[in-house]
């Protein structure tokens, strides 16, 4: 038995047919993209691999994992962050 309420204008199986996934949804410009590819690289350098700046392993390690999500998502044009405030630095 299904308890799902009917919704008429989804197709059957697939509940979120009419969404674009996230990375469809470009929102960040080029110039953006080159600023958060080489701000994600010193984090990444600072995080994981020079001790002299941070010297805290666990702070160390949030820096890095946060160079890292900039360095994923630099390429794809996408910025969660960017999406849920409503921001595009993207040209139409």
């Amino acid at each position: 038995m299904n308890n799902a309420p009917d919704r008429k204008d989804e197709p059957p199986g697939k509940p979120f047919a009419g969404l674009a996934p996230p990375w469809a949804c470009r929102n960040m410009g080029p110039l953006d993209q080159v600023l958060r590819a080489g701000i994600g690289l010193g984090l990444v350098w600072f995080g994981f691999f020079d001790d002299w700046f941070i010297t805290d392993q666990v702070a160390g390690a949030i820096v890095g994992v946060f160079g890292l999500a900039n360095l994923v998502f630099a390429p794809l044009a996408f910025c969660p962050v960017y999406r849920m405030a409503g921001l595009n630095t993207r040209r139409a």
